[in-house]
């Protein structure tokens, strides 16, 4: 079929393409707080970047990926 409809120039061509959007948050301790929320055992798919001297870890808490912009004293 598809040879026979290429013969007469009518072939088209379909293609699709799927996008999908990952959103991942970034989860930052600052000032002595987490912002915008602390991580905690759903959080894993989550980054963390800690910018401050001391930082509380929650218990059981899980990032994806930890970032430390300062010298930082993290209690887990």
């Amino acid at each position: 079929m598809i040879q026979k409809l290429s013969k007469l120039g009518i072939l088209t061509l379909l293609v699709v393409v799927s996008l999908s959007v990952i959103s991942q948050t970034t989860l930052t301790y600052s000032s002595g707080s987490w912002s915008p929320y602390a991580p905690n055992a759903s959080t894993g798919s989550d980054n963390a970047v800690v910018d401050d001297i001391n930082c509380n870890m929650p218990n059981g808490s899980v990032v994806n990926d930890l970032t430390v912009t300062a010298l930082s004293l993290i209690h887990i």
